[in-house]
């Protein structure tokens, strides 16, 4: 219970946090969308995949090796960043 409370107490700002880190990682995405002058969703969801396994995944593969939690965990959490990264590329594309 006092765990929970803590979180509640905190979830404003990390989702503040995390809000602006997408922000961040969409505006260097779009960047880089514009600079390998991408013109097609396709190529945004293979830019989306290349960085989520390239980056996101390897990060985070890092990160649980160091930790205590499952390797379950961390597929999830993969899984996840490698498909919004894949969404993130071809919206940024098709608003392009």
């Amino acid at each position: 219970p006092e765990k929970i409370e803590a979180m509640r107490s905190t979830m404003g700002r990390s989702y503040g946090v995390s809000f602006l880190c997408y922000v961040v990682m969409a505006a260097a995405m779009a960047m880089l969308i514009g600079r390998m002058d991408i013109m097609y969703v396709r190529g945004g969801v293979k830019l989306g995949a290349l960085i989520g396994v390239g980056f996101a995944a390897t990060l985070g593969l890092t990160a649980n090796m160091f930790s205590e939690k499952p390797l379950a965990t961390y597929l999830i959490d993969a899984g996840y960043q490698i498909v919004y990264l894949m969404v993130m590329g071809a919206i940024l594309v098709a608003w392009r």
